[in-house]
């Protein structure tokens, strides 16, 4: 017996021993199979696969352009840069990388040395070479191995922004410094990066272009191009306080029950919404006064009297509530919508899971759209302009989006905003405003009406107490 337990003991240690470092230097997860269960085209490319987690897989022309975006990347080196490279030296210089560049990526590496190392080389020239054609004058690139595949170029920008097909951001910015010297100086890579975001058509392009270039510019720990996106939307008020942890003693994470739920009733995934709970009460997530911190419904604030207005997108994720007015930030629905805002929430859930924005402006969205209905309230007052075909399937995309996330919610981010819409729609006065300018005063010839009703009433009144007093 004790011969069998040391034996177990042993295979025990084995395998603790066998265990990989602590992650604490992870920067890119592999999004795991429950999340591709509700779209998997969301998560995988559909052109080029970017480093070692589709490397090679089933994108067979991936690997042609990659090379010729590398053919253009020397091209570039030897007409612009002060330093004669070759490809040799390129790979010294990645040798060094080699180490650092593996222990970002969370999951073990099959590719050897050699495999790996031409991997970081053609897919970082890639990147470097397909942003500078996006960025730069055409007088500064002679050549573009994309001239003709126009037709391609959305979902190559799309997979340029996917959770995991992604190279470590510094890997690249280095590779670009030292490629090219004194012009890398000059023209810096991350304005380089939100200038190519900016031209193409992905969510928060309107921030990298504008007020991104200054959130990124002093930021050096930039995971992956994801994160880059990120941190080029942050709004401009961040936490500052966490919320005090002495009336938190756990977190219940429970599936976050909506009408559109029916779409769902046979699929295993739903979203998640994590609330606070006393460790000796149980919870009720529908009675539960936490539920506030998610905003009510277009349509019933509509009906509650609520103004909705539509502010500049650059910066996407400020949503505001003042004086009766939402004010909500215009963004579009595009086919790499989804797809883009997964990647950002996936992200976040493996980084900032405490400190999200993008899972909580999801979140947000999720719950003030849910019905056909309440996207024509915001495409009525120009929020959004779907350029999918119906507000239902924008409806569905919405509500689809957070499947599969958690969120925090004692940092909830929009929580004293949804507080506030809450006790404007439970006020009673509101209603009976917003039913009144509805029913009543909806037109000016319904107030001219009633002005006259009002005085022809005063008259009468007048008339009929001269007539007694005479």
């Amino acid at each position: 017996m004790a011969a069998q337990t040391k034996s177990v003991e042993s295979s025990i240690k084995d395998k603790l021993s066998s265990l990989p470092a602590n992650g604490t230097n992870h920067r890119i997860y592999k999004v795991p199979k429950h999340f591709g269960k509700v779209k998997r085209e969301c998560y995988t490319p559909f052109v080029v696969s970017i480093g070692p987690i589709y490397y090679k897989k089933n994108l067979k022309s991936s690997q042609e352009l990659k090379l010729r975006h590398l053919q253009c990347f020397m091209e570039l080196v030897r007409m612009h840069s002060d330093r004669a490279y070759n490809l040799g030296q390129f790979q010294v210089f990645l040798e060094r990388w080699e180490g650092k560049a593996r222990s970002f990526y969370a999951d073990k590496i099959s590719l050897g040395r050699d495999d790996f190392l031409e991997m970081l080389m053609v897919d970082a020239a890639f990147i470097i070479c397909y942003i500078m054609l996006r960025s730069l004058p055409k007088n500064f690139l002679p050549i573009n191995p994309m001239k003709n595949m126009r037709a391609w170029e959305d979902k190559v920008q799309q997979d340029l922004f996917l959770a995991d097909n992604q190279l470590p951001f510094l890997l690249v910015h280095d590779l670009y410094h030292e490629a090219f010297g004194r012009v890398a100086d000059q023209i810096l890579f991350k304005e380089l990066v939100c200038s190519f975001i900016g031209q193409t058509n992905i969510p928060g392009r309107a921030a990298a272009s504008s007020v991104g270039r200054v959130k990124v510019r002093d930021i050096s720990d930039i995971k992956d191009f994801v994160d880059f996106l990120r941190i080029c939307c942050l709004p401009p008020k961040l936490r500052h306080n966490q919320i005090q942890e002495s009336n938190v003693n756990m977190l219940c994470c429970l599936p976050l029950k909506c009408s559109h739920d029916r779409d769902q009733e046979n699929n295993d995934v739903k979203p998640t919404w994590c609330l606070p709970c006393n460790k000796h009460s149980g919870l009720n997530l529908e009675d539960d006064e936490e539920t506030d911190q998610l905003p009510p419904k277009a349509k019933e604030l509509k009906d509650a009297g609520v103004k909705f207005l539509a502010t500049p997108g650059k910066n996407l994720l400020d949503i505001k509530y003042t004086g009766g007015v939402l004010q909500i930030p215009k963004f579009s629905i595009q086919d790499n919508t989804e797809a883009i805002l997964r990647s950002l929430i996936f992200s976040e859930q493996c980084h900032h899971y405490e400190d999200s924005y993008f899972t909580d402006y999801a979140f947000f969205l999720d719950a003030l759209i849910d019905t056909p209905e309440d996207v024509q309230v915001l495409v009525q007052n120009k929020i959004t302009d779907p350029c999918l075909g119906s507000d239902d399937e924008v409806a569905t995309i919405i509500n689809r989006i957070t499947t599969c996330s958690m969120l925090y919610a004692p940092n909830f981010y929009y929580s004293q905003v949804s507080r506030d819409l809450h006790a404007h729609v439970t006020n009673r006065r509101n209603k009976w405003r917003a039913i009144l300018m509805r029913d009543y005063f909806n037109h000016p010839w319904s107030l001219i009406s009633v002005v006259y009703l009002v005085l022809l009433l005063i008259l009468t009144v007048l008339q009929v107490y001269t007539g007694f007093k005479g």
